[in-house]
C-alpha cells in the first residue's frame, strides 16, 4: 500500500482565488492539497499562442490589477519574495489593432 497523505484542506481548481487560497491557509500552518485538470496552473490566468504562431499573449491578465490591489497581496509578500515573484506593469499594457488599420492603445497615464 502506498504513502498516506494527510490534507487540512483540498482545493479543487488552481485559478488565481485558489492558489490565493491555498498560499493563505498555508501560511496558516494547514497541510494544502490544490487539484488540478489541466497541465499548468493557473486557472484561465495563462500565456498562450491564441492568434499567430509565434506571438504570446497574456490570456485574462486584465485580472492582475484586481490581484495586487486586493486585501491578500500584502499578506502574501513574503511567499512572493521567497520564490522570486515579481509582477511588473508596462507603460501601454493594452492595445488593440483592427484588420482596417485603426488602433487603440491604453496607458497608465490619467491624460
Amino acid at each position: 500500500m502506498g504513502k498516506k497523505h494527510v490534507f487540512d484542506s483540498v482545493i479543487v481548481g488552481s485559478g488565481l482565488a485558489s492558489l490565493v487560497c491555498g498560499a493563505e491557509l498555508s501560511l496558516r500552518g494547514h497541510r494544502v492539497a490544490i487539484l488540478e485538470r489541466e497541465a499548468v496552473a493557473g486557472g484561465c490566468m495563462r500565456t498562450e499562442e491564441v492568434t499567430l504562431p509565434g506571438f504570446r499573449h497574456d490570456v485574462f491578465a486584465m485580472s492582475l490589477p484586481l490581484f495586487t490591489t486586493a486585501a491578500h497581496y500584502p499578506t502574501l509578500g513574503p511567499l512572493r519574495e521567497e520564490h522570486g515573484l515579481e509582477l511588473a506593469s508596462a507603460r501601454i499594457p493594452t492595445a488593440v489593432a483592427t484588420p482596417d488599420g485603426a488602433s487603440l492603445l491604453l496607458t497608465q497615464s490619467r491624460d
